[in-house]
């Protein structure tokens, strides 16, 4: 029964039940500016609300926004499970996320908060595959529920789609301290990493030109866009092949698909 549970799990079901009923939603205009991209006229998505439970493996809300943004419905994630739900991630990220993310996050809270109780925003963008076979870059805001032992036993929070904002690959992990609603305390995280994956093995110039490839531009018009020389241009459509082991256009381009950068 309910008043047997401890603190810390009733919070997390509370924390479900105030997303359940969608009173709480994130600003995320300051948290865009934090992680270096501009809207710039492209609407956000209505944020994918979560809440997962870390003891039984199982998630206890996923918002229904899931379905427009992921083309999965919640209903389907939510039988499924967080297993699922990661094999959907970009391998590399979620190797950088496993790895490096987590270990810091956990490491860098016990070492400064006084108490697991205080409330941080843990903060990182990922590669994804929706259902259509597409990948996304995501932005993943999440806070942890701790044990009075002091282990993770569950994590609340949302994702957004910030792939028409976020050109690089490089992986920004941020740690703010903040209110019950999300908002920051401050006004810069207290801890800032970025990290890159073993696929982002291309320039952020280069990856324009690719994008640009990708979108059917020839080198003079490449380079008219980027107001650089078409030189310039053919230099880096040689380092795009040479980085990637590929000999031509279409191998790039295939090549490019399957690693998620396009």
């Amino acid at each position: 029964m309910a008043h047997h549970l401890p603190n810390s799990y009733k919070d997390l079901l509370t924390r479900a039940s105030l997303y359940n009923n969608q009173q709480a939603f994130p600003p995320i205009d300051s948290l865009l500016n934090s992680f270096e991209v501009k809207a710039e006229g492209v609407p956000v998505q209505t944020p994918l609300f979560y809440v997962l439970d870390y003891v039984n493996k199982k998630y206890l809300h996923i918002a229904p926004s899931v379905a427009s943004i992921l083309g999965y419905t919640n209903t389907q994630l939510l039988e499924s499970g967080p297993g699922f739900y990661m094999n959907l991630w970009h391998p590399d990220d979620l190797a950088v996320y496993s790895n490096k993310v987590v270990p810091a996050t956990v490491k860098f809270i016990k070492e400064k908060s006084n108490s697991t109780s205080v409330l941080y925003a843990v903060s990182h963008n990922h590669r994804i595959k929706n259902a259509y076979g597409n990948w996304l870059m995501f932005l993943q805001r999440s806070s942890y529920i701790w044990s009075d032992t002091g282990e993770i036993i569950g994590a609340f929070g949302f994702s957004i789609d910030i792939t028409h904002y976020k050109e690089s690959l490089s992986i920004i992990h941020t740690i703010e301290r903040i209110d019950i609603n999300f908002n920051p305390l401050e006004s810069e995280p207290c801890y800032k990493m970025i990290y890159y994956p073993d696929s982002a093995i291309f320039s952020k110039r280069e990856m324009q030109v690719l994008r640009a490839i990708y979108n059917g531009q020839n080198s003079k018009k490449i380079a008219d866009s980027l107001c650089i020389s078409l030189n310039t241009v053919h230099i880096h459509r040689k380092n795009l092949l040479a980085k990637s082991n590929c000999t031509n256009t279409a191998e790039l381009i295939q090549y490019s698909l399957k690693q998620g950068l396009l």
